[in-house]
């Protein structure tokens, strides 16, 4: 199915290299006000915020299928520590592993290893407050956790599953069309236009009515999020805010780190690390992200692997934001670490535009789920950095 993905990519007659054009400059310089606006205490480097982010983008997968096959025996709508998710997944191991997601409950699964990392770093202090799975033949799911320690509230979006949401999934992924927004009020003035396209299927998927018949008529997906995001800042307002996501998960991470970065409630910056996210947005929105990067209210790093090929589509027209980090295979300890500037070399657009073009990135072995291994592989590399201060650095981001 992926490849005919690709097949009708590079089929239609739209398609081609996204950034074939550089993205058109912002009207006014913003400001630059890194360090971030809020004094929130920080990981100490690039590889540890990774590799949380990295477990939580899997495991929203994994308690899809708990509660798919365990079904009405565990609770499903109840805060939940990390010792209450791993006591029901090892309670109940020989049904998980007999049932349809037998592989992600293998005895060699990266399932076990993840929440055991959380268990060790969070110890008590990471619980689950939200998820949302209820209408995924329709909607989005999410998740919503809290770490006491860390002092971070995330919200997690979960990729693609063909077991759990199939027609909706790739629905959505293949719905390439544009759809547009106004230039929202903080924006005005700092980005040329008065419009902002968004790819249709996530930006639908993310402003869609709630499919729930106690909802009010009126309310979106993204309203329903946010509201439980900002209950719980509420009650934390000294916590900080990450968005994260695997693949589909990682586009729809995109696309709501921009809108809680716009939200005068939300405490910034917002920061979004995802994995393996298709293009989401146009020139416009791409110059919208380096505005809110550039002002403190957003820090993005997109990671991904060398040869993963969900990460170069859709093609023309759209555009990639954020700070990358690229992970090659297991025998490269080596990382790459680029941002779109403005106003940036010929060549360096060049290299990054064919960098993240179909040809470049085409293979056989689809690296589109080895995200958790890599980071670990390369984390001498990767820790070696601090994203706040990759922000600081003109000669990555241009920022004066």
């Amino acid at each position: 199915l992926f490849r005919l993905f690709l097949l009708s990519l590079l089929n239609n007659s739209t398609m081609g290299n996204s950034e074939s054009t550089p993205a058109p400059p912002p009207v006014a310089p913003a400001e630059s006000t890194f360090p971030p606006k809020n004094d929130f205490s920080w990981p100490e480097n690039l590889y540890v915020e990774t590799r949380d982010m990295g477990a939580l983008s899997f495991l929203v997968y994994t308690w899809s299928y708990v509660l798919d096959t365990l079904g009405d025996s565990i609770p499903k709508n109840d805060r939940l520590t990390i010792q209450d998710v791993t006591k029901i997944i090892d309670d109940n191991k020989k049904a998980l592993q007999e049932g349809k997601h037998a592989s992600d409950f293998a005895d060699d699964s990266k399932t076990y290893e993840s929440l055991q990392l959380l268990k060790d770093r969070q110890g008590k202090g990471l619980s689950l407050e939200d998820f949302d799975a209820e209408h995924q033949t329709k909607e989005l799911v999410y998740a919503v956790g809290k770490d006491d320690n860390n002092k971070r509230i995330t919200l997690v979006f979960r990729g693609t599953t063909n077991s759990l949401a199939f027609k909706s999934n790739w629905g959505t992924n293949f719905d390439i069309a544009k759809t547009s927004e106004p230039v929202p009020e903080v924006l005005k003035g700092k980005i040329s236009g008065t419009k902002i396209q968004f790819h249709e299927g996530f930006h639908e998927y993310m402003n869609n009515k709630t499919r729930n018949p106690n909802d009010d008529s009126e309310t979106t997906k993204k309203d329903q999020i946010f509201s439980s995001v900002k209950a719980l800042l509420k009650k934390h307002p000294d916590y900080k805010l990450y968005v994260t996501g695997h693949s589909l998960g990682a586009a729809l991470a995109t696309l709501a780190s921009y809108y809680l970065s716009i939200d005068e409630d939300i405490p910034k910056p917002v920061t979004c690390i995802n994995f393996a996210s298709p293009r989401v947005g146009d020139s416009q929105f791409l110059n919208a992200v380096r505005v809110l990067e550039k002002e403190g209210n957003l820090r993005h790093l997109r990671v991904v692997n060398e040869n993963d090929s969900v990460t170069v589509v859709p093609t023309i027209g759209f555009n990639h934001v954020g700070i990358m980090l690229k992970m090659h295979e297991a025998a490269r300890k080596d990382i790459e670490i680029t941002y779109p500037k403005e106003n940036e070399s010929w060549g360096a657009w060049f290299g990054r535009a064919w960098d993240m073009s179909i040809p470049a990135s085409f293979n056989i072995t689809y690296d589109h789920g080895e995200y958790r291994e890599r980071v670990e592989t390369q984390k001498d590399e990767i820790e070696k950095f601090d994203l706040n201060k990759m922000y600081r650095d003109p000669n990555l981001t241009g920022f004066e």
